[in-house]
């Protein structure tokens, strides 16, 4: 492989966001809005992910894109559980989810990506809504306000916050999923430490994100009461507002469709327990 592929893959792994050159991320995402944010998370990723994979795809220097995965997974967990804002948090987090969209093969690649691209433009469309004095929410103790712009985003938030921690039977889940299969069946048929390894931090970081996804959970639904002391507010409290069909549509494509899931975990565990006969 030659010196000017490699730039091309360092090239495009820059821009994808990858560690450990991702610093530029972090800047970028504190200064712009969040209708940019949503612009750049969503549209620009889909993008470099599609120059990533056709012009270069996975077959490189065996251990390059496992070891890039590694750094972001951790580098992004570590950052994201010190972040107390609102946008430096996605920011790491973007991190962890590049991380993990690097350790499947192409086909987890891409589910990966969808399940992140809805939940991101989930996140900061409600986000883009919610004004403080005139200004975007900040910190994470914002979040409080959100119901205050939309009832039904606080709604559509936490749906894409669980969808994101990648719990069941939210798409997120559906992404980490297929990324943990195409890891057992690399290493059923590798057998090597790398895999191993990649496996192992894969499982740390996704509890460990799970956590602190639930943080912005419970700050999203803590409403502020006349005498300043805190009330964990009423989960599905929808008021009196109806959701567009924007939201709803949202709101179908975060939740999935339960038995499309279950017939493909049935179908991913035979084709597991083959490989093992």
């Amino acid at each position: 492989m030659g010196w000017f592929f490699m730039l091309i893959i360092l090239g495009l792994l820059i821009k994808f966001g990858a560690a450990p050159l991702y610093y530029w991320v972090i800047t970028l995402y504190g200064n712009l809005s969040y209708y940019w944010l949503l612009f750049f998370s969503v549209y620009v990723k889909v993008v470099i992910a599609v120059l990533l994979i056709k012009l270069v795809g996975f077959n490189i220097t065996p251990g390059f894109i496992e070891a890039t995965s590694m750094v972001s997974l951790l580098v992004g967990t570590v950052g994201a559980l010190q972040q107390v804002e609102i946008k430096k948090f996605f920011a790491y987090s973007s991190l962890t989810h590049v991380g993990f969209l690097l350790a499947g093969d192409v086909g987890a690649f891409w589910i990966y990506l969808l399940t992140y691209a809805i939940s991101s433009y989930a996140i900061f469309s409600v986000l883009a809504r919610v004004k403080i004095m005139g200004h975007e929410a900040t910190y994470m103790s914002d979040l409080r306000l959100v119901a205050q712009a939309s009832v039904s985003g606080r709604f559509i938030m936490l749906l894409s916050l669980l969808s994101m921690a990648g719990l069941p039977p939210f798409i997120g889940f559906f992404g980490k999923f297929v990324v943990l299969q195409s890891l057992f069946e690399d290493l059923i048929i590798l057998n090597d430490v790398l895999t191993y390894g990649l496996l192992v931090i894969i499982i740390l970081v996704t509890i460990v994100t799970a956590y602190y996804y639930m943080r912005l959970v419970v700050w999203l639904f803590t409403d502020v009461i006349a005498d300043g002391k805190t009330q964990l507010a009423h989960l599905f409290s929808l008021g009196d507002r109806y959701f567009s069909i924007v939201e709803f549509s949202l709101i179908v494509a975060l939740v999935g469709c339960g038995p499309f899931y279950i017939n493909y975990i049935g179908l991913v565990m035979t084709k597991v327990g083959d490989l093992y006969v």
